[in-house]
């Protein structure tokens, strides 16, 4: 499908870029800093934790709102994207679930977010979704690059939006039945 192999084709481009910029052009600990990767304190983890799954369910709650109000409208297309999803062998849900996560987390918020605000590296992680043909998935997509530019934004480490962004994965596939 043209729209995956774009997808791909995107994805594959931008990780020379970022590699090049944030990690040959300086030391790795200070790359993996700028991108806003840190560790969690202990103390920590419980409520980092705690706050990705309450803006887990907040962000699907939205999703779901921007979906009722298209099939309002009677442009509901998402049932593209449980068609896509509900096909995919089950040892591919590790994509969802762990990679994308953390691969989208730091290309979109921790390197593309800083370089060209939250409007752009969110309109680019939309992007990042066409392969799914659905305008509704590229709307909630928009948004949910958005919450997760502010997530970063108010915990100044990149691990709290991809917790976050794994939860919202993991309810999703719920939700449409793949798991």
């Amino acid at each position: 499908m043209i729209f995956e192999n774009l997808r791909t084709a995107f994805l594959f481009v931008a990780f020379p870029i970022f590699w090049y910029v944030y990690v040959e052009k300086k030391e790795f600990k200070k790359s993996i800093n700028l991108l806003g990767i840190k560790k969690i304190e202990n103390k920590h983890i419980f409520s980092t934790v705690y706050r990705s799954v309450f803006y887990a369910i907040i962000i699907t709650l939205i999703v779901e709102l921007v979906i009722l109000s298209f099939k309002l409208l009677g442009m509901d297309d998402s049932t593209k994207v449980a068609e896509i999803i509900t096909k995919l062998p089950s040892y591919m849900l590790v994509f969802p679930l762990i990679v994308a996560p953390i691969y989208e987390e730091i290309m979109f918020r921790g390197f593309l977010n800083k370089k060209l605000g939250n409007i752009i590296s969110s309109m680019l992680f939309a992007f990042a979704h066409i392969s799914y043909q659905s305008t509704v998935q590229l709307i909630g997509a928009f948004i949910i690059g958005l919450i997760l530019c502010e997530i970063f934004k108010r915990s100044d480490n990149i691990v709290e939006p991809m917790i976050t962004h794994a939860f919202y994965n993991l309810i999703s596939l719920y939700l449409v039945g793949a798991i």
